[in-house]
């Protein structure tokens, strides 16, 4: 690609990287942040298509807090929620 579209799609691609990044260095500081794995698994979801990384971290999420709601709602896997 070449032109503002090729550029704004490499600038797009590089932010999703950043973000993946930056969560995953939250979770190498506190593998307990459960808010960290769930705001990554919206990255994998939302952004990058990637269900099957979005419900690693969704699970992981709830597994270290069990109540917790936002990675019970966003999970791919739910019947009853999508």
């Amino acid at each position: 690609d070449t032109g503002l579209e090729g550029g704004n799609v490499r600038i797009f691609h590089t932010l999703i990287a950043r973000l993946i990044t930056a969560f995953s260095t939250v979770i190498e500081i506190d593998p307990y942040s459960a808010e960290a794995y769930c705001e990554r698994g919206r990255v994998h979801q939302w952004i990058n298509n990637d269900f099957d990384a979005a419900l690693e971290d969704y699970n992981r999420a709830i597994a270290i807090s069990q109540d917790y709601t936002t990675a019970l709602q966003l999970r791919p896997d739910d019947p009853e929620i999508h």
